[in-house]
């Protein structure tokens, strides 16, 4: 913008006086792009990706016994121009992926340097935390967790910048690539952002708020083994058994306890599996997107909870976490899949409060990447009988804890 002005004023030097309006023409244009007209809604004219959504922070990880986000949840963005940013007039948004129910608040006066990372936070004006820049209050409501959502930054009508974000962890931020340079077209590839797992700038919360990413995606097939980039030892089909779950926990809440345990048949890599539940089609798996393997030796165990952390789940030390119920209205089951195929996937009718349903210790296996879970022998075989399964190779589940489990757990 300054050189423009700086070209304008060497034109005239160089043209007679007659035709000084024309100059006066030329420097009108230059100034378009500093302090604009009003009915643009902002104080300074901005062109699309001078300014870039960078972090999205959706859901704080409250200390237990608090569940509050108000205050706490923020998004970042990026002055990607070479001078200062007055932000005043920019209308900030937070919607849906899709950008439906939409909520928007116009931002005060305040201007960020050249190359600045700034915040965004739902604190109130004057009250915010120490990395929060800017509190837009609770104009934006609280940021959507589940199914992900976007922000949307904007001068009037025109958007400057928009980003989706999903994947969302309690206490970890959503960033973009820090192998990437902050751009409005590639924070537009869900591809390009990955979860904080390194920086604490609270306990037990992750993120780099006003400063660079720290994180970068997961290359699909590889992992990072003692710092060493392999290829991932993806799991076969009944390579993983599920071998006990938690549905109905009974000293914490079922949002806080739940909980299933899956054995190792052969060596693996969790990296690239996914949670799911078959009888819920309208939502994805939850991937496992470690950037470091994970890997499970034979005849190990893991176990995925629904809530990681063990002081609020009950004492259970989880390697990854999922967020649906194991306990819904109708049709209880859970699996895990890696890509197109079903790894292991089990079903049950009832459980007891504070007992979890434990596999049989003579059927830990899988057939056919699916297999029904019994809670009585007794139990009719079930239609899937027809598609190929014997009756001898369908699991059964006993509402105790199976001798095998057992032995492992003293």
């Amino acid at each position: 913008m300054s050189r423009s002005l700086v070209f304008a004023g060497a034109l005239a030097r160089l043209v007679p006086v007659a035709a000084l309006a024309a100059v006066g023409a030329v420097a009108a244009l230059a100034m378009a792009c500093g302090p604009t007209a009003p009915s643009s809604g902002c104080k300074q004219a901005f062109v699309v990706g001078d300014l870039v959504v960078t972090e999205v922070f959706a859901d704080y990880q409250a200390p237990a016994g608090s569940s509050a986000d108000s205050g706490n949840e923020w998004f970042e963005i990026y002055n990607n121009t070479d001078e200062p940013a007055e932000l005043e007039g920019l209308t900030v948004s937070a919607s849906r992926p899709d950008g439906s129910n939409k909520l928007s608040h116009v931002m005060r006066e305040i201007t960020i340097a050249p190359g600045q990372y700034f915040v965004l936070g739902n604190a109130q004006h004057h009250e915010e935390p120490a990395y929060v820049d800017y509190g837009y209050g609770s104009d934006l409501g609280e940021l959507f967790n589940s199914e992900g959502g976007k922000i949307t930054l904007a001068c009037g009508g025109s958007e400057i910048d928009s980003a989706q974000y999903t994947s969302v962890k309690p206490g970890h931020s959503r960033e973009f690539s820090s192998t990437l340079a902050p751009d409005y077209t590639s924070n537009d590839d869900l591809a390009n952002w990955c979860q904080d797992n390194e920086t604490e700038f609270v306990p037990g919360n992750f993120g780099t708020p006003a400063s660079e990413n720290d994180c970068a995606p997961v290359v699909i097939g590889a992992c990072m083994d003692g710092g060493v980039v392999r290829d991932t030892v993806p799991p076969g089909i009944g390579d993983l058994v599920i071998t006990e779950i938690m549905a109905k926990p009974k000293l914490v809440s079922a949002t806080l306890g739940q909980w299933f345990e899956v054995k190792a048949q052969k060596d693996v890599d969790l990296n690239g599996v996914g949670i799911d539940r078959a009888n819920d089609l309208n939502v994805p798996p939850q991937v496992i997107d470690a950037p470091d393997c994970v890997h499970l030796t034979a005849g190990s165990y893991a176990v995925f909870a629904r809530n990681t952390d063990p002081a609020q789940n009950g004492g259970v030390a989880a390697i990854a976490g999922f967020s649906f119920s194991l306990n819904p209205t109708a049709n209880p089951d859970v699996q895990l899949v890696y890509g197109s195929a079903i790894v292991d996937s089990v079903e049950w009718d009832t459980s007891t409060s504070g007992a979890p349903l434990a596999l049989d210790p003579t059927f830990t296996y899988a057939v056919a990447g699916r297999a029904q879970v019994y809670q009585r022998q007794n139990k009719p075989v079930p239609e899937e009988r027809a598609s190929g399964l014997s009756f001898d190779n369908l699991r059964r589940m006993v509402n105790q804890p199976s001798a095998e489990a057992a032995a492992k757990k003293d």
